[in-house]
């Protein structure tokens, strides 16, 4: 889907549903040091990073000369509903914490490391801009500082330590909403620095779920220089030395798309906005040409799924009504109480299908990545019985349901490679609990998060670098989550009872993007 108008505006409409209905309205995301946000009417709470002790609260802030001044106190629970009004301040260890509370103290602006702003209203104000001036470059703009700013963390996230901080790279087990849906996962970490021999990680919760998770070990892949490494869903490490763009690209409703996804850049294929309300899947259609003597392939993507998607799910849940814990609970009791190949049926995964014979073959899928990162993935495919000299394949998903970047084929063979699996040396959440039992090891233990605000810091030890080699990091997983909904009212048992249908949950994708389409109209 190129951005047309209509659909940034679509976009503008989904996000203010977003803003006021989702589980993120208190996430915190990082606020400019130089210039700092606006302190006036605000609470800070100073947090000085390694230290532990009472909490202190500033109020009253002002600034001079580079100077934050203000008074300070201690409170014991800051009232959860104030939540938006609240700043938090991560101060460097060399800062001397004031000698007592109820005290005026003084905070230079180069001993602050970090800032952390709960601001609903500023997504407020962003869409309401958006309104007020209609321009398009103007909302486009918009909608990527608001998905930054509101939609900034979601499953567990994972944080890597670059040598200076932690830094924002993906999510974790996306789409395992049940435990019957728990599954491993295997991201890429690029950024992820060795300090004093060590690597670490950060996992968050900061949204309303219960995250459940059962693994967390490191893979360390070292590689020859001119290759990269992927891995597919099934943990196994695949060598790129030569990915080739496909000869064609194109969907029901769109003929060329070639130019959205032949670059890693901001232009991608997200779904065909103009299709039919019956039409429950997306599909893209790409073509390569095959070389001689060829049996293997590789499929290499860049993507992420959709916020949308996530706006759907939520759409789904509301429909149970006040019945939906019980409908949960029944998952969780019973591992067939959920359809097991549902997702599938439902266009969840993205499906790969090989035109063979002038049939369509269904040969995987990838699993769901989530909305906030993009990643890398690979699906080896096998040629051997394709006599043709053009590979054609369908990319196929739910309506809406993912972003697709970057698509391309590398026909040479695997290399080899070094890899080592590491387990965590050391795990404490951040009420200084011990908690690397619960991550080392797929087992019945689980290191769980219950709560916005759980975290936990991980360490590893890292091997010796080979010089003649080049090395990636993936952080192998496995888990579950429970997203924390409070829909109200009775279920329509009978309109639920038609999601047992393959295609319906795309369907019904459509009939929600067809009425807000039609809300902006009016």
């Amino acid at each position: 889907m190129y951005l047309s108008k209509s659909f940034v505006r679509f976009c503008s409409l989904l996000l203010i549903a977003a803003i006021f209905n989702s589980c993120v309205v208190y996430s915190p995301f990082l606020a400019r040091k130089d210039p700092p946000p606006s302190f006036e009417g605000r609470v800070l709470r100073l947090i000085w990073e390694g230290k532990t002790g009472s909490k202190l609260y500033m109020t009253g802030t002002s600034i001079k000369d580079a100077v934050l001044s203000g008074t300070v106190t201690s409170i014991e629970k800051f009232p959860h509903k104030k939540n938006k009004q609240l700043i938090n301040v991560y101060i460097d260890p060399s800062v001397a914490k004031p000698a007592s509370s109820a005290s005026t103290f003084s905070l230079p602006l180069s001993g602050i490391r970090k800032i952390e702003v709960y601001d609903l209203d500023l997504g407020k104000t962003i869409v309401g801009t958006f309104f007020l001036i209609g321009g398009v470059g103007v909302l486009l703009s918009g909608i990527a500082l608001l998905l930054v700013a509101i939609f900034k963390e979601s499953c567990p996230f994972v944080y890597v330590w670059n040598g200076h901080e932690f830094e924002f790279r993906g999510e974790i087990y996306s789409g395992a909403i049940f435990p019957s849906l728990e599954r491993h996962d295997y991201m890429a970490l690029p950024g992820l620095h060795a300090s004093e021999n060590e690597y670490r990680i950060k996992l968050t919760n900061q949204v309303q779920e219960i995250q459940y998770t059962n693994l967390a070990e490191l893979c360390v892949v070292d590689h020859p220089r001119n290759t990269e490494v992927l891995a597919d869903k099934h943990g196994m490490y695949h060598t790129v030395e030569h990915a080739q763009s496909p000869l064609s690209a194109s969907s029901e409703h769109n003929p060329d798309l070639l130019g959205l996804i032949t670059a890693k850049d901001s232009l991608r294929y997200s779904g065909d906005e103009g299709a039919d309300l019956a039409q429950s899947h997306d599909a893209l259609y790409v073509d390569f040409a095959r070389p001689a003597n060829t049996d293997t392939a590789k499929l290499i993507l860049k993507a992420k799924n959709s916020f949308w998607l996530d706006y759907t799910l939520g759409q789904f849940f509301n429909l149970f009504g006040n019945r939906y814990d019980q409908w949960y609970d029944k998952q969780n009791r019973s591992p067939r109480a959920l359809e097991p190949n549902w997702p599938l049926q439902q266009g969840i995964p993205l499906s790969v299908y090989l035109k063979e014979n002038g049939a369509w073959k269904y040969v995987d899928y990838f699993e769901v990545i989530g909305p906030m990162a993009d990643r890398d993935v690979i699906m080896p495919l096998d040629i051997s019985a394709h006599k043709e000299d053009k590979i054609e394949l369908k990319l196929e998903c739910g309506a809406l349901f993912w972003e697709i970047d970057y698509v391309a084929l590398d026909y040479t063979a695997d290399r080899e490679i070094r890899q080592q699996t590491i387990a965590p040396s050391k795990a404490v959440d951040e009420k200084g609990r011990n908690v690397r039992k619960q991550l080392s090891r797929d087992d019945k233990s689980y290191y769980v998060m219950p709560a916005v605000g759980n975290q936990a810091i991980l360490c590893y030890p890292a091997p010796p670098a080979r010089e003649d080699m080049n090395r990636t990091v993936y952080l192998h997983s496995k888990g579950h989550y429970k997203i924390i909904t409070n829909p109200r009212g009775n279920p329509d048992v009978a309109y639920l009872e038609s999601f047992r249908q393959a295609g319906r949950f795309g369907q019904f994708s459509r009939e929600i993007f067809q009425d807000l389409k039609e809300k902006i109209a009016r």
